[in-house]
Parts: structure tokens; C-alpha cells; sequence
């Protein structure tokens, strides 16, 4: 039996919580509320992307879900051809009194056959060109590597002038304490991570 396709998440939580250790880690920077609440709403967006990316189905997920959806429009079709004229005559009658036209009722029961026969072709094109390709396995730490750099520059802009030796440091204990997974392993992989970030523009 196939699995039924998982629901996406598509945004809407905002969770910006910071957990009091890691709070302590963000009083060594600065005790301005401003700078605060910058790390919270970092934490909130990168936690709502990072759910959305979670939640992505794979893309074998997809065509097999496409799979299933194209033969359903075809087998609907397919039961709609065999309808009986009395049927037609019947549906025709109902729709009468909703549009005030027995020729309307005809018109909307064809179109959704054409609709039946035509979006199967359409959503065969989107699957083999945009779903063909195996999903890469495993979790990308690009977010993580993303936002460990956003929050090195909050640092690094604070009234105290960290430079980016210590600001990578800080902003790791931070994020760590802020349990954010898929983070560099050591404050030195951290630096080669927000360089990397910082010296590719278009990430």
C-alpha cells in the first residue's frame, strides 16, 4: 500500500524562545533589550524555515503522490463517461434551478471532463521535469551555518567591538544553548562556517 504524502508545514508558529543559559551567553555581548529581541526574532524565522525544510516531502514522496492523483483524474473520467443519460438528464434538471439554464449544466459537466482529460498531461510534464531527481539524503546545516552568521554580525556590530575571533565563539554558545541542531563542532569550524557564508553572496 502507498503512503499517504506527509502535510508540509507552510509558517504560521513563532517560536522565539530563548533558554536562560543561553541567556547568559547573551549578557557577555550586551544587556541592551534591542539587541535581545534581534536574537529572538534570528531564532524565530530560522526555527520557522527550518520546520518548512523538515516537512519538505521527498521527491519520490511527490511522484508517487502525483501518481496517485493522476490515476484517480483518469478513473473519475472514466466513471463519468459511463453515466447514463438520465443521469445528464437529472443533473441538468438540478442545475436548471440553480443557473436558470438546462445548456450551463451541459456545459459545466463537459468542461470538468475536459478538465479530467487535459490536467493529467499537465501534472505528468511537472512531475518528470521538476520531481525526476533523487532527493539528497540526509540534513543540509546550511540554515544553521546561515544564522550562526547572522547572529556572529549582531555581535560584532554590539557597542563592545568583538571582531569575528570571538564573535563566532559567542555566537556558537549561544545557538547551542538555544538547542539549534547541525551546529559546527568547535569554535574553529565555526569561523571556517561564517566565512564560507560570508564569502559566497548568493547563500
Amino acid at each position: 500500500m502507498s503512503r499517504k504524502i506527509k502535510e508540509q508545514y507552510t509558517g504560521g508558529d513563532y517560536d522565539a524562545e530563548i533558554q536562560p543559559s543561553a541567556i547568559e551567553h547573551i549578557n557577555k555581548v550586551s544587556d541592551d533589550p534591542e539587541f535581545f529581541e534581534s536574537i529572538r526574532e534570528l531564532l524565530a524565522r530560522y526555527r520557522d524555515y527550518r520546520k518548512f525544510v523538515d516537512t519538505n516531502p521527498s521527491n519520490s514522496e511527490v511522484r508517487e503522490h502525483l501518481d496517485k492523483v493522476i490515476k484517480g483524474m483518469e478513473k473519475l473520467k472514466e466513471n463519468l463517461d459511463l453515466l447514463p443519460s438520465s443521469f445528464k438528464s437529472h443533473f441538468a434538471d438540478i442545475m436548471y434551478f440553480r443557473t436558470g439554464s438546462h445548456e450551463t449544466a451541459y456545459l459545466k459537466l463537459s468542461e470538468f471532463k475536459s478538465m479530467l482529460q487535459i490536467y493529467p498531461v499537465y501534472i505528468k510534464a511537472i512531475k518528470n521535469e521538476q520531481y525526476q531527481h533523487k532527493s539528497k539524503s540526509g540534513h543540509s546545516s546550511l540554515l544553521e551555518k546561515k544564522l550562526l552568521s547572522d547572529v556572529s554580525l549582531l555581535i560584532e556590530q554590539s557597542d563592545n567591538n568583538f571582531g569575528l575571533y570571538d564573535s563566532a565563539e559567542l555566537a556558537r554558545e549561544i545557538l547551542v544553548n538555544c538547542k539549534v541542531p547541525y551546529l559546527p563542532g568547535t569554535t574553529e569550524k565555526a569561523r571556517e562556517a561564517i566565512r564560507e557564508i560570508r564569502d559566497s553572496p548568493h547563500i
